[in-house]
């Protein structure tokens, strides 16, 4: 690709609450990361995409309905704006089709699946959709191929680019009875991009022992089994945003709790929350007593008495995302969307790409944190810690662009181009391969301050001597004067659209360049292919 084609999907600053802000900032990246829209309007499911900051690639509408016939329709708001608000942000629409734990309906669909296939490729059509996940529960095991079989059909249907995806039963023991039959993991697999785990429902509403949703070793005894039948970059790791409630006296058995109000419950009746070690799941417990103010709970009033409430709070599910690192899954999808806990999406995306960094959490750069962590390209400053407001040091900026090129060893001494570059430094390889490719120079002869930190001036001058850029005129900065050193480069970066000044019209050469701007600028150049 060309250099100038290149550098326009680079950075472009701007300029928020007196902090310089890549354009960049909450477009998701790294690993994947869905989730589904189940009760809402058009604008309430925008204002729940726009709170997930940016962590979101995919959002699964409940846009399709069965009819009793075992035929697709769209459902109502399918025709709304939606879509279109989406795709502005950049985030894919897949709506799912689910039968919603009708056996008949679900078989019907199955047997029918000539005419449901080209109903559904219809719809991506006519609507714009990215494609189509099939969530189609209860199945008997007996439909196995025919399943597979409808999926094979509607693959072949969509156009290249559209998406194919199978929600399936999550399996711990590997049974190919009862409705888990229905998933055969393997042959599925051809046809899917990917095949989401629903690691969720261990325990359920009706189900009389209280117990966790998604258990640590359910949750990982699953995953171990869909991965002895399927590649990694094909498993998607369901997550549960939602909690089950039980009452002591068996009047309420397994209802289920939206994460965000397990707290309010907890706080409001003086309970408390343990870590269960068996499952590493959070359970709450909590008395109301005669003189409290009830509480309605999806749909069951809360009357006096004991409860016991299973879920998942930030250290255990931070605890699951990091599965998807471990198991090198294709990312993670969510049931759903406006459930979580207040502050999910401020380290969501960071440990689901194993950037487990608490300063990071609700940074503006926290996804392209996330992304160029995943990628290998940064690394934090120790465990734990990022630094991101911190200065990157030009022996940093090295060894990152290094590896973002892919850099092979170099044979030369960095201590024989620069005297400040002594012969054992950690980053000397990295100097060698960055001076040696012209992507950096010395600050002056045979001197490179590799403790330095590295300046946007200086980040001007790399990307332009990196990509060629051309340079027309001169920089339009106050502060940037024709005679600076850096004025072509700078001039040359504003004009190819990679780097802008700040909102009084200067560029700042000189100021350092923070660790979380070059994650920003990694985050583009990861884009570039």
């Amino acid at each position: 690709m060309k250099a100038k084609a290149k550098a326009a999907l680079l950075l472009v600053p701007v300029l928020l609450a007196g902090v310089l802000i890549p354009a960049s900032a909450g477009k998701a990246a790294g690993r994947f990361n869905l989730s589904y829209l189940f009760s809402g309007t058009p604008e309430t499911f925008v204002r729940d995409v726009d709170q997930a900051k940016g962590s979101l690639q995919t959002v699964a509408p409940a846009y399709l309905e069965l009819t009793q016939e075992g035929t697709v329709q769209a459902a109502p708001d399918m025709g709304s704006s939606f879509i279109r608000d989406m795709h502005d942000r950049g985030i894919r629409v897949v709506p799912y089709l689910n039968n919603e734990w009708n056996r008949t309906l679900a078989v019907k669909t199955v047997n029918n699946r000539a005419q449901v296939t080209d109903q559904l490729a219809e719809l991506v059509k006519t609507y714009n959709l990215d494609g189509i996940q099939l969530d189609l529960e209860n199945l008997p095991a007996s439909s196995r191929e025919s399943y597979t079989d409808m999926v094979r059909l509607l693959r072949g249907k969509l156009p290249t680019g559209k998406e194919v995806s199978v929600a399936v039963g999550a399996n711990p023991t590997g049974t190919s009875s009862g409705w888990l039959g229905a998933f055969d993991y393997k042959a599925l697999a051809p046809y899917c991009d990917y095949l989401l785990i629903m690691a969720y429902e261990e325990h359920f509403e009706g189900d009389p022992v209280p117990g966790p949703v998604s258990g640590l070793p359910f949750t990982e005894s699953s995953l171990q089994f869909a991965l002895s039948q399927l590649p990694p970059e094909k498993v998607v790791l369901g997550i549960a945003f939602y909690g089950r409630l039980w009452k002591d006296d068996g009047t309420l058995l397994g209802v289920g709790v939206p994460d965000r109000l397990v707290d309010t419950l907890v706080r409001r009746y003086n309970g408390k929350v343990e870590v269960d070690r068996t499952s590493g799941s959070a359970v709450g417990t909590f008395t109301i007593g005669p003189a409290d103010t009830g509480i309605t709970i999806s749909g069951h009033r809360l009357t006096p008495g004991n409860y016991t409430v299973w879920f998942e709070n930030e250290s255990t599910l931070k605890t699951r995302l990091a599965l998807a690192d471990r198991y090198n899954l294709l990312g993670t999808g969510s049931w759903s969307l406006n459930q979580e806990s207040a502050g999910t999406w401020d380290y969501y995306s960071l440990w689901l790409n194993g950037a487990a960094f608490g300063d990071a959490e609700g940074h503006w750069a926290q996804n392209e944190i996330a992304s160029t962590v995943h990628k290998g390209w940064l690394n934090g400053m120790e465990p734990g810690l990022f630094s991101p407001d911190g200065p990157l040091t030009r022996a940093q900026a090295a060894a990152v662009l290094r590896r973002v090129g892919n850099g092979l060893s170099p044979s030369a001494d960095a201590s024989t181009l620069f005297r400040d570059v002594p012969q054992n430094h950690w980053a000397g390889a990295d100097i060698v391969w960055a001076y040696t490719e012209g992507v950096i120079d010395g600050t002056a002869p045979g001197l490179y301050e590799p403790e330095a930190p590295l300046t946007r001036e200086q980040l001007a001058a790399m990307l332009a001597r990196w990509y060629s850029l051309p340079s027309k005129g001169t920089a339009s900065f106050s502060d940037v004067s024709p005679g600076r050193w850096s004025a072509n480069s700078i001039a040359a970066v504003q004009e190819n659209g990679l780097v802008n000044g700040f909102e009084d019209g200067t560029f700042r050469p000189a100021e350092p360049l923070t660790r979380a701007q070059m994650a920003a600028v990694l985050d583009r150049l990861s884009k570039l292919a």
